[in-house]
């Protein structure tokens, strides 16, 4: 999904859903049922030049590198029946479960996933590979207009 107004680039992935004619249902009743999103990269490690009163010739590039993608992943609650086939639906995390990497873990399942335990997880990813998640319970926090550029999502601590 790309979304020029507010710059928003994601893609979404949904697992056990299918669309039924109006809303996303579960396929396979009981079994795990996921929205995954994935957003470009969010960091970039740059080179640090030395000081300009140590510079006595022109400075060779600097090199930089960017971080891979980062991955949200959230549960649909066995309470919830179905989901609307909407944006705003899909973006509405509040009422869906976030996917943690259980502590502990060190590295995924497979190098260059974010699969733990045979379950995608929520990562950012910075430069070298550094994944980080959080490990308390969260809640969607934030506030909302009509002019989606004017919205806000951040993760804050339950409690």
């Amino acid at each position: 999904m790309v979304r020029p107004a507010d710059m928003l680039v994601v893609d979404i992935k949904l697992v056990n859903l299918k669309f039924d004619g109006h809303r996303l249902v579960r396929r396979v009743p009981g079994e795990p049922t996921l929205v995954l999103f994935g957003l470009p990269p969010q960091h970039v490690l740059e080179e640090i030049p030395p000081p300009l009163s140590t510079v006595t010739t022109a400075l060779a590039p600097m090199k930089a590198f960017t971080a891979g993608s980062t991955h949200l992943a959230f549960s649909v609650p066995a309470d919830i029946d179905g989901l609307e086939l909407s944006l705003a639906s899909l973006l509405d995390w509040a009422r869906l479960v976030p996917m943690t990497v259980p502590a502990g873990l060190q590295a995924p399942d497979t190098p260059g996933s974010t699969v733990f335990q045979g379950i995608p997880r929520s990562v950012i990813e910075f430069p070298t590979r550094l994944l980080i998640t959080y490990d308390e319970p969260v809640d969607w926090v934030g506030t909302w207009s009509h002019n989606w550029w004017k919205a806000e999502r951040r993760c804050g601590t339950r409690g």
